[in-house]
Order: C-alpha cells, then sequence, then structure tokens
C-alpha cells in the first residue's frame, strides 16, 4: 500500500479547498434562544486547490500548478516524492 505525506511536514492528510461556495445554516428556536441548526450546502464554488491539512502547504504539480482535483493528487505527490509503500 502506498500512503502519501506532506513534502514539508510529513502530515497525512489533506484538505481540498473550495472558492465561491454558498453554505447555509438553518436558525431554529430553542429553549434559551436562536441557536444553529442544520447546514445546508449548495452545488457551487469550485476546487481552488489540495493542500495539507496539517501546516497548508499547496501540493502543486510537477508543471508547477496548484493541484485541483483528486486525480492530480497521488501523481503529483509522488513526483514530489511524497510517500511511502508499506
Amino acid at each position: 500500500m502506498r500512503k502519501y505525506h506532506c513534502p514539508k511536514c510529513k502530515n497525512d492528510s489533506f484538505e481540498e479547498i473550495n472558492l465561491d461556495v454558498t453554505v447555509s445554516y438553518q436558525i431554529v428556536n430553542r429553549a434559551d434562544g436562536l441557536d444553529y441548526g442544520e447546514r445546508n450546502d449548495h452545488e457551487s464554488g469550485y476546487v481552488s486547490h489540495f493542500q495539507c491539512e496539517s501546516c497548508g502547504e499547496i501540493i502543486m504539480s510537477p508543471e508547477n500548478h496548484p493541484v485541483d482535483s483528486l486525480d492530480e493528487l497521488a501523481p503529483a505527490l509522488e513526483a514530489l516524492g511524497a510517500y511511502t509503500d508499506e
């Protein structure tokens, strides 16, 4: 099994960063006042890039562009040598 990690800090968890996304929260009445209820995500926006969840390092493609698709993430990390085989 191949395990990928951040090329900078070696953390093994990544996050997808989306821009121009609309998110709304239902506001509900509770005994002690108003509070947040259910979160509603809407189909909008786009993937800006992938980054390390720990240090925020943006994962770059071999062509030096931010990786913006999950299909490109593993090949980019392999090109950077940011993996181990277990």
